[in-house]
């Protein structure tokens, strides 16, 4: 088993999201994902649940992948949700990823390395622009308040 694919829940439970032919189809049957649609387009299913814009399909692919070692250990879907914060989602799709990327053949490993890659960076670019937005705006209005505080008291 390779760490990069585990990860911990909120309990201190560790989980592992290689992926094996057996979790493969049962993603294929069950949520009609096909690790090969990746590079059909640009809003392929890998990226909605990287960028975060599909949590249910995220958490369904999870819980697929999980099954056997949740019914190993005698946990619900619903417990294994309970113990996921924001945190822990972050860290189980970054195991996620790697656990597809090492499923697929080596000839498009490389390519699914670019796309989350990109994904990622756009990503930190987006949230590196909010925070100078929320900056700009925190300044402004802290100068507002400033403002409504001294003509207030100077009456």
């Amino acid at each position: 088993m390779s760490s990069d694919t585990k990860f911990t829940d909120l309990e201190g439970r560790i989980w592992d999201l290689r992926v094996t032919t057996g979790s493969y189809m049962a993603m294929h049957r069950e949520l009609d994902v096909n690790i090969d649609d990746i590079f059909d387009n640009k809003q392929s299913w890998l990226n909605s649940i990287i960028v975060g814009d599909n949590m249910p399909l995220l958490l369904n692919i999870i819980t697929i992948i999980l099954r056997k070692q949740t019914k190993e250990e005698g946990v619900s879907d619903q417990e294994l949700w309970d113990a996921m914060d924001g945190d822990t989602v972050s860290a189980a799709t970054e195991a996620l990823v790697k656990g597809i990327v090492s499923f697929l053949p080596t000839h498009k490993r490389r390519g699914v390395e670019l796309m989350t890659e990109q994904a990622l960076v756009g990503m930190e670019m987006i949230g590196s622009r909010l925070e100078i937005e929320a900056k700009k705006i925190e300044e402004s209005s802290r100068a507002k308040i400033q403002k409504a505080m001294d003509i207030f008291f100077f009456f």
